[in-house]
């Protein structure tokens, strides 16, 4: 099981990965106070001062250490407070905390009244702190760095799912996860099932299709999501959508005119133009955009995901394509129960019931 340390913040800035630790501290504790976050005031004192007080006036904020430490946590307090709000106008009933009304503290909501979309983002938060080093993997039996490795495989699971429902719900289309088709008969039955719901496209009869092709699986990509079409507004085009944790070498997981080629020759009849896309947990960079642009798929990074996640298609006929990435949110999140976060000399373990 995992365990995890809660690290010392050393910035005064209010930013998202000081944000992902607040949230991580109250799904943990159940509640968090800001005063909760520990911080080295002294390094985050100085940054302040260095950073957003004018050069003239840094000496006399040295001078009157108490009074700097209190007005750069006033300022990083209303930056976090700033923040969660702009979540819960994006997420609404999907942001899985409540912020009180002095926006000192953060509470948990019960499990049952969190959405598989609040669970996601909580997963996204926790990648987050987890990769900020804001918490670490504590040591254990089976060594610290074969619980990395596990989560490291558990999260790109996750990821997927919050792929479908980022690009699903900035395009108003309906998601369709081929990460878990195991085979390619599988795949032909849900291109198949596909064609028929937008009512256009053949699928290439199976004996039809190469060897290559029959060991494609799922297809070379992790999502396929449906726009337009019977029952949605504007022509059907479909969106390919590939998923990766990956910092460096991601130009396989770009999905780019090749990798649309090859998918779409899995139909005799395209039932619409396809389009590439790709996500990551990460902030966006400018040597990604460039890739992506010159290749032409489009790009999700983290503050696309949080901000696409909680909309989605509300028509009767979506809802068992989202109930099915609904149920493998949840059981994906299954897999952290259980896992004990440490703060000094109290530890809280992570409970969904």
């Amino acid at each position: 099981m995992f365990t995890f340390r809660w690290k010392t913040l050393e910035s005064c800035e209010a930013n998202n990965d000081a944000l992902a630790l607040w949230e991580v501290a109250a799904i943990f504790r159940g509640h968090a106070l800001f005063d909760d976050i520990s911080i080295d005031r002294d390094a985050a004192v100085e940054m302040y001062i260095s950073t957003f007080v004018a050069e003239d006036s840094r000496e006399d904020y040295r001078s009157e250490p108490q009074l700097a430490e209190d007005e750069m946590l006033e300022v990083f307090s209303s930056g976090l407070k700033n923040l969660v709000e702009g979540r819960i106008a994006e997420l609404g009933a999907h942001y899985p905390l409540v912020l009180d009304a002095s926006g000192n503290a953060l509470t948990s909501k019960p499990w049952n009244e969190i959405t598989s979309v609040g669970g996601g983002y909580l997963g996204l938060q926790f990648y987050r702190a987890l990769h900020a080093g804001l918490i670490e993997v504590e040591d254990s039996d089976v060594g610290r760095g074969a619980l990395i490795s596990q989560f490291n495989r558990w999260f790109p699971k996750l990821l997927e799912v919050l792929a479908g429902y980022a690009v699903s719900g900035e395009k108003a289309g309906v998601p369709h996860l081929t990460s878990e088709v195991r085979s390619s008969q599988k795949l032909h039955s849900v291109l198949g099932a596909l064609c028929r719901r937008i009512e256009a496209g053949v699928v290439t009869n199976y004996q039809q299709w190469s060897a290559e092709q029959k060991a494609a699986n799922d297809g070379g990509v992790d999502c396929i999501v449906h726009v337009g079409g019977p029952g949605m507004p504007g022509t059907a085009f479909l969106v390919l959508v590939g998923a990766t944790v990956q910092a460096t070498q991601i130009n396989h997981k770009i999905v780019d005119t090749d990798a649309i080629r090859r998918f779409g020759d899995f139909f005799a009849i395209r039932p619409g133009a396809l389009f590439g896309a790709l996500v990551r947990p990460c902030d966006a960079d400018p040597l990604t955009k460039e890739k992506c642009a010159t290749r032409s798929c489009l790009l999700y990074t983290y503050d696309d995901i949080w901000r696409n996640i909680g909309k989605r298609n509300e028509q009767n006929w979506t809802k068992r394509y989202f109930g099915r990435l609904d149920a493998q949110a949840r059981r994906l999140l299954k897999d952290l129960e259980g896992a004990i976060l440490i703060d000094d000399y109290s530890s809280y373990t992570l409970k969904f019931s």
